[in-house]
């Protein structure tokens, strides 16, 4: 499709979720994609190996890792989007950056339709930033992503440079509840003193339901 439509010199725009996308009135004068396949693939149950699909919710993800009590993306619950859409923005919060856990990403190359394997150190991951969005940008489609996650790991809560405890008594009464689990997070930055700026709202409003889960 992407060849077709670069033969016809049509524009493409690759969406994922589209919650930080906004379209004009008169459309877009080109061809919107949208790569859909979703899932989740065990490829080595020892090492938490897991290969999932570019079209597969964020959130999603993140919950089942959480019922599978694999850490490393826990603290990314709550972000909008497709897993497809994580490598290219380097998608991050309490502490956690998704770079930490990626270990390859494969993608479609839009102008020829080549099929590619990249490594973490390929893809050139920093703050919020990634070779996707600078040397590659508009060059490929993300189509899966491999994460190296870990089995029974506790997360490490960052912010500003200070490292928050997730306290003991708050963890049984979640469950594996990723819900839960976001609203505890934001109770222990409350009760630390520590407000990040994007979540300041979303403090306010767990107070009364982080209370209800206890």
């Amino acid at each position: 499709i992407c060849l077709w439509a670069g033969s016809l010199e049509q524009p493409i725009l690759v969406m994922g979720e589209g919650s930080n996308l906004l379209v004009s009135d008169t459309g877009f004068p080109g061809l919107a994609l949208r790569w859909m396949r979703s899932g989740l693939q065990v490829l080595d149950e020892d090492q938490v190996l897991v290969r999932v699909e570019g079209g597969t919710v964020w959130d999603d993800l993140v919950r089942q890792t959480v019922e599978r009590d694999w850490a490393g993306i826990e603290c990314l619950s709550g972000i909008p989007g497709w897993v497809g859409a994580a490598p290219i923005q380097n998608i991050g919060a309490y502490g956690q950056e998704v770079c930490e856990t990626i270990h390859s990403v494969e993608v479609l190359r839009r102008d020829s339709g080549e099929v590619s394997t990249f490594s973490n150190a390929e893809c050139r991951f920093s703050y919020r930033h990634s070779a996707f969005k600078a040397e590659w940008k508009d060059l490929y489609v993300v189509t899966a992503v491999t994460f190296l996650l870990r089995k029974g790991g506790r997360p490490t809560l960052r912010y500003g440079g200070k490292t928050l405890p997730l306290y003991d008594a708050v963890i049984p009464r979640i469950g594996a509840s990723i819900t839960g689990f976001g609203l505890a997070v934001l109770r222990q930055f409350e009760i630390q003193g520590v407000y990040p700026l994007n979540e300041s709202v979303a403090i306010g409003r767990s107070r009364d339901k982080l209370r209800a889960l206890q």
